[in-house]
């Protein structure tokens, strides 16, 4: 009808970003809101289950109870049916443990690293700007009207002083990027170091990424073998899995 026509069309006019903050095409709009309508019901019921879950264990802070790090089945299950928006940043630091790392740190140490960023080697600054620069440059947060670019700066320069031995490794800022959405810039510093030098294997971020190109090689055997219209569908048009993933 025309006031269908007429609301598209003012739609299009305006910014077109998606429920994430990433700009999109106007098509691709209409589809995540069709599919969030779809699956409105399922995903309320699950934010539902959240909160009641987190009541029930006594909140947030009993995720992973001091000394135990393996989730228990209802908290996988929970997870692994996704983690509601506003539960993220809290759910990430309980679960990594990062909230409890940064405890054997001053209260003020990310403030020190960043006071001592001119001692960085001018190379590892470089590379942190240039990436800086490409790092999600469609999303409203790390636009030129946003404060995700100096955030990300600041993070991955107090990282690179924090540890010297990867300094900076090409890939770190989309990751520091992704937890700088959801969380404040302090905790995602914090939940970077834990993931790098406590959850990832010690050969992840070198130089010759190793760690990386062995998970590479070890998913696409996996796609081949338990999901073969998958690779097929990858060798015919002979694109390589590091494209993707």
């Amino acid at each position: 009808s025309i006031d269908v026509y007429i609301r598209n069309m003012e739609m299009r006019d305006r910014v077109q970003r998606d429920f994430f903050g990433f700009n999109c095409s106007f098509e691709y709009l209409l589809d995540e809101k069709a599919l969030m309508n779809m699956h409105s019901n399922v995903t309320n019921q699950r934010d539902l289950e959240w909160v009641v879950y987190l009541k029930s264990i006594g909140g947030p802070e009993n995720l992973k109870p001091v000394g135990i790090f393996k989730p228990s089945k209802d908290l996988k299950v929970m997870v692994r049916r996704g983690i509601p928006v506003a539960y993220r940043a809290l759910v990430w630091q309980k679960l990594s443990l990062s909230s409890m790392n940064r405890l054997e740190y001053p209260s003020d140490y990310y403030q020190m690293l960043l006071s001592k960023v001119d001692s960085l080697n001018p190379k590892v600054r470089d590379d942190i700007e240039k990436d800086v620069d490409r790092t999600f440059p469609e999303h409203s947060y790390f636009g030129p009207a946003g404060q995700g670019e100096s955030g990300l700066r600041r993070v991955l320069q107090a990282f690179a002083v924090h540890n010297t031995e990867v300094g900076y490794c090409q890939s770190l800022n989309f990751v520091a990027g992704m937890m700088l959405i959801f969380m404040e810039e302090e905790d995602a510093f914090w939940l970077l170091v834990t993931v790098v030098e406590k959850l990832l294997p010690s050969d992840y971020y070198t130089n010759s990424m190793v760690g990386t190109y062995v998970d590479q090689f070890v998913l696409a055997h996996i796609i081949k073998k338990h999901l073969p219209n998958i690779h097929r569908t990858l060798e015919k048009n002979q694109l390589q899995l590091p494209l993707i993933t």
